[in-house]
């Protein structure tokens, strides 16, 4: 991340939650504290933050000034949070599948947080979502648009949610769908934990030409609460190293695409 960018993530976390610290900071952006202290020099010379022990606060007259710039109350109820390793390198592959002027649709997930961040690498890519935190993360991104799906704002789970309230899913259409699930079976195929996330795979996939199926490593013989789909529902499948043979010949059989990690 080049440091243009890490400064524009340091002023929007100073922005809605007035403080941060060194520490937290050097993890969120994965870069050394040496390196985080100088982005909050530079800041505090710009008069946008004041530096404290272990960390810096918003300076007063930035925050009076940035409350009329800030976008729905909904973003300011979404705290920044950790990506992991694992979830940037499946993140990273998903990014490899979306094209310049795509249509796509992200469901909530630790990896398509992790794609959205990476979305400027691209130009005019079109976002549906149901996650806020997605939205929160494009909050900046010029070079795309981000479109929520509507409906009753679900502030524990971070997402519109539909299913719950009757309201119908937009009549939209992708080109691909970005989509976790929790367990994948050769017998039991592909499941989900809550009505919601099932919901959405049943409503987008009649909607998406291509539905792209992201699976941890640890999903693989585990079975969630809902079925969605069978093994193979999928267009393409994105994991990591750790697939099982038994999937992976699956896969190659029904021609679904694999797309994975390999430790090196």
């Amino acid at each position: 991340m080049f440091q243009i960018e890490r400064l524009e993530k340091i002023k929007q976390i100073l922005t809605e939650q007035k403080s941060a610290d060194v520490i937290w900071l050097s993890s969120y952006l994965k870069v050394s504290e040496v390196t985080i202290r100088r982005d909050l020099e530079k800041l505090e010379s710009e008069g946008f933050l004041k530096r404290t022990y272990g960390g810096a606060i918003l300076n007063n007259d930035t925050a009076s000034s940035s409350q009329t710039g800030q976008i729905q109350h909904m973003q300011s109820a979404v705290k920044p949070v950790l990506i992991s390793d694992s979830a940037r390198d499946l993140g990273e592959i998903c990014l490899t599948l979306v094209e310049d002027y795509d249509v796509i649709f992200l469901g909530r997930g630790e990896s398509n947080r992790a794609l959205a961040e990476r979305l400027y690498e691209r130009t005019g890519v079109v976002v549906f979502t149901n996650s806020l935190m997605v939205l929160q993360i494009m909050e900046h991104d010029r070079k795309n648009k981000v479109i929520l799906t509507g409906g009753e704002v679900d502030y524990v789970k971070k997402v519109m949610s539909n299913s719950s309230i009757g309201i119908p899913f937009p009549d939209i259409r992708v080109n691909k769908a970005f989509l976790h699930i929790q367990g994948a079976d050769l017998e039991y195929g592909l499941t989900v934990n809550e009505q919601e996330d099932a919901w959405i795979y049943r409503e987008i996939k009649s909607k998406s030409r291509n539905m792209v199926v992201i699976m941890e490593g640890k999903v693989f013989d585990k079975i969630g609460l809902i079925k969605v789909d069978d093994i193979c529902g999928g267009d393409y499948v994105v994991t990591d190293s750790s697939i099982p043979e038994d999937y992976k010949r699956c896969f190659y059989k029904n021609g679904i695409r694999l797309h994975q990690k390999f430790d090196l």
